[in-house]
């Protein structure tokens, strides 16, 4: 009995130390894994971002209205016209533009009288009914401040004075030949060919497509807030601005035109050789009132120190490290700053760290 409480006795000693070193590895796995942990977090706390040296633009969007040099070809019948080539290619005088089909409802082929170009130009169909009246030659008798007018009250449903045409027998006694010739092509039993749109039904001597001259160049008109261009009239006509088109276009012309009252500046820019002709008559374009040369930054990166001083913190050495900066310029949410150099560990949200405090990238 002895014998075996000594043997009982002697095996838990020897289970001590094995214990021990099984309590302390549990330990060192739960210290290894608070600091894993509290590494994390310190790290998710901290956004690093990148400081980059380029420009920094003040743009100011406005509306511009494109004043082109437009052909109007009306028809020489009534009917369907249909392009002979492709929406926005370029056509030399004379060349054939298209077929005027005068029987539309009938798949015989017959009635088609071929239509050219009276001039070379970009073919379009794409007519909005302001081809004469915002025609460049008017400017000369045009105060520019008139044309967001033009645009605003232009009514398509009155035809233009400009485009006249002889009238059919069939107009001249109030019938549309064109509808005459459906109603007995239906009466006879034809069924009527499939042309597109369903509206495509054109009087004669009414508008069918343009020939846009897009070598002649094109005039904008657009509206800038007041001061935005520096000095008098004499000194801003003749000098060359530059207008942002779409996403990435730019494009650069002179100012033929300026007019300065309490709605702000009005100003004409005429655009040589340039396919902003082709775009839409009104669209959104950019000018840049300001540019600026520096490491673009978000504003918010920006931080003050106990010394009063305007820097940024970026990671350097596992610290965060402050760096003083001399701010260019502001806009919106970005700034230029000069005084650092390229990195991609500038730090976002200095809100958040301390100067000095050890940070993990």
């Amino acid at each position: 009995m002895e014998k075996r409480y000594s043997r009982r006795q002697s095996t838990k000693r020897r289970m001590r130390p094995l214990g021990y070193i099984i309590l302390l590895l549990v330990l060192l796995l739960l210290v290894s894994l608070g600091s894993s942990l509290v590494h994390q977090i310190k790290k998710n706390q901290v956004e690093f971002g990148s400081a980059t040296y380029g420009r920094l633009e003040d743009v100011y969007e406005t509306e511009a209205i494109l004043l082109r040099h437009e052909y109007v070809v009306t028809a020489p019948a009534g009917g369907i016209f249909a392009l002979s080539v492709a929406e926005g290619e370029r056509v030399s005088a004379n060349a054939l533009l298209g077929y005027m089909d005068t029987n539309p409802y009938s798949d015989s082929g017959t009635g088609k009288i071929a239509v050219y170009a009276p001039q070379a130009g970009i073919a379009s169909t794409q007519l909005d009914g302001l081809e004469q009246a915002l025609q460049p030659k008017h400017l000369k008798d045009m105060d520019i401040r008139t044309i967001p007018d033009i645009v605003e009250n232009f009514d398509a449903s009155q035809p233009d004075e400009d485009e006249t045409a002889e009238a059919s027998p069939a107009e001249a006694e109030g019938e549309d030949p064109v509808a005459a010739a459906a109603e007995g092509e239906t009466e006879s039993g034809a069924e009527p060919v499939q042309n597109g749109a369903e509206d495509g039904l054109q009087g004669s001597g009414e508008p069918i497509c343009k020939l846009i001259d897009n070598l002649a160049g094109v005039y904008v008109y657009f509206l800038l807030p007041t001061g935005t261009l520096e000095g008098g009239e004499e000194e801003i006509l003749g000098s060359r601005l530059s207008l942002g088109f779409g996403e990435e276009k730019q494009e650069s012309g002179r100012v033929q035109g300026f007019v300065e009252d309490e709605a702000g500046q009005h100003v004409l820019l005429s655009i040589l050789g340039s396919d902003v002709a082709l775009g839409e008559r009104v669209q959104t374009v950019r000018y840049v009132v300001a540019s600026y040369s520096g490491y673009v930054i978000p504003a918010s990166a920006l931080v003050t120190n106990d010394a009063g001083e305007t820097g940024v913190l970026i990671g350097q050495k596992q610290l965060a490290t402050f760096f003083p900066v001399e701010l260019v310029a502001q806009v919106g949410d970005l700034c230029a700053v000069e005084g650092i150099e390229a990195t991609n560990r500038l730090i976002l949200n200095p809100n958040r760290v301390k100067i000095g405090q050890r940070v993990y990238y």
